[in-house]
């Protein structure tokens, strides 16, 4: 899981691409996939925000930062692909990967 250490180390590469695996729209359907405590959605949902601001910040100093998604669609998710693709855009993700399970 990352973490904010994680986060601040990020900070110091100068190019970085990541991937996170995050398969739900709604905090609800993360939980039921997920399971763990429930606040992690809430964390992965900072932790794209933060990346997204830091994938700015470095451009403005021609480093490069690019975030993106994995989508795993199974019987639970399925249904929230048009949420998510907006909450995604939202955050500033750069690139949604779809897999079926």
């Amino acid at each position: 899981m990352l973490n904010k250490k994680h986060l601040f180390l990020f900070n110091k590469i100068h190019s970085l691409s990541l991937l996170v695996n995050f398969s739900a729209a709604r905090k609800s359907t993360y939980q039921k996939i997920y399971g763990g405590n429930p606040r992690n959605y809430d964390f992965v949902l900072r932790a794209l925000s933060w990346l997204s601001k830091l994938k700015y910040k470095k451009r403005t100093h021609n480093e490069n930062v690019h975030v993106a998604t994995t989508y795993i669609i199974t019987n639970l998710n399925y249904h929230e692909i048009s949420e998510y693709i907006l909450l995604v855009k939202r955050l500033g993700v750069d690139y949604v990967y779809f897999k079926f399970a």
